[in-house]
């Protein structure tokens, strides 16, 4: 049974659907679903960073004209590591396994995203 969970002023409680405005989470729901997947703390700072730089990264191509989802590349550069701490001396691939947590949660837009971040035998790396 899929992790279902819910923004707003109280935390994210299992069997609620994920409320989401427009094609992905905000900032402050990707953190809670982070806290409530037992991220570890370095790993949320970690994903912060690379939210900063890819929203920095997706106004820049936005400014020149490029059709970009800055809210899609920020909430998946901030989850891209949701599943990275259980894959930990495993051989399972944290980008897949992300995926199938945000797909599971109903984020199949950002799931599609964090899938691309590694490989799994299939396409190039782009990030880890």
């Amino acid at each position: 049974m899929p992790m279902n969970a819910t923004r707003g002023a109280g935390a994210l409680r299992p069997g609620r659907p994920l409320r989401i405005r427009g094609t992905s989470p905000s900032t402050t729901t990707c953190r809670r679903l982070l806290a409530a997947h037992g991220v570890p703390e370095h790993i949320r700072r970690h994903s912060a960073q690379v939210a900063r730089i890819a929203r920095k990264v997706g106004e820049a191509l936005h400014e020149r004209g490029e059709a970009v989802d800055v809210a899609l590349i920020e909430a998946a550069a901030l989850l891209h590591d949701i599943a990275k701490a259980p894959c930990l001396g495993s051989r399972l691939d944290h980008a897949a396994e992300g995926g199938r947590v945000l797909r599971e949660l109903g984020l199949g837009p950002v799931a599609a995203v964090v899938e691309r971040t590694s490989t799994s035998g299939r396409g190039t790396r782009a990030a880890r």
